[in-house]
């Protein structure tokens, strides 16, 4: 599952904008608010092997069980390009 957020909103924006890591480091430091205080891995997704293909993507066809235990644990990272 994955989110459009604006670049503004994301800590992706402090990476390709110096100057917005200098304002925000010294809001951080002067009042500690702003975006340095968002942690950086905000979300986990448990999930079940048995429902992922050879190539660890969802099956299309597949069914969930309910008594399908999760067994997989998948936490989001920001990839650089």
């Amino acid at each position: 599952m994955s989110y459009r957020i604006r670049m503004g909103d994301s800590l992706v924006a402090l990476q390709r904008r110096p100057w917005l890591f200098l304002i925000e480091l010294a809001r951080y430091l002067l009042f500690g608010t702003g975006m340095l205080l968002a942690p950086v891995v905000q979300l986990a997704i448990f999930a079940s092997s048995l429902l992922l293909d050879a190539h660890g993507m969802p099956m299309k066809d597949a069914s969930a069980e309910k008594n399908m235990l999760p067994d997989l644990e998948i936490l989001p990272v920001s990839c650089s390009t």
